[in-house]
């Protein structure tokens, strides 16, 4: 799967979208629960079971342009443009977890657990949570610390009972 996975990254190196979509997506099949897979298959498809909020504020240009950035494969000035946008917007939850999940997906895991621990902090509404908790969840897990992961994700769901936090 990591390979197929591999594979798939170079092909969005060269451009080839289709193809690496379909080596991400053959990836997530053998691993569903690996939040690298999940962000690239979502990244290419444009699709999520869950809307983020938007982003309207002083941020929303760089936003925008990172997660078309992120669509294209262009994953480090994805990067660059979040950070932008969160220097625009340091307390929206929307980007800050975006980031996240672009980290994550990179093997950046320092970045992802810092920015999701930021997040959460906020006590943000329940979607945006919910990205946060899976994201710091898969990368403590990635960092070497599986039984914290685990004790997050108990605490997490005691204390948001809501339907898309359980999801």
């Amino acid at each position: 799967e990591e390979a197929v996975f591999q594979l798939g990254l170079c092909f969005l190196e060269k451009n080839w979208h289709k193809r690496a979509l379909e080596c991400f997506q053959q990836a997530l099949e053998k691993n569903p629960r690996r939040l690298e897979y999940q962000e690239a298959v979502r990244l290419l498809e444009r699709r999520s079971g869950y809307e983020l909020p938007r982003v309207d504020g002083p941020g929303a240009a760089a936003f925008k342009d990172a997660e078309e950035s992120a669509a294209r494969g262009a994953l480090s000035r994805a990067q660059e443009l979040y950070r932008k946008a969160m220097r625009a917007e340091p307390r929206n939850p929307t980007i800050r977890v975006s980031f996240a999940l672009l980290s994550a997906s990179m093997g950046r895991w320092k970045e992802a657990i810092a920015a999701c621990r930021e997040v959460l902090a906020a006590d943000p509404e329940d979607v945006v949570a919910a990205a946060a908790c899976s994201t710091l969840a898969e990368a403590l897990r990635a960092e070497g610390s599986p039984r914290e992961a685990a004790e997050f994700l108990r605490e997490f769901l005691e204390k948001h009972p809501s339907k898309t936090a359980q999801a």
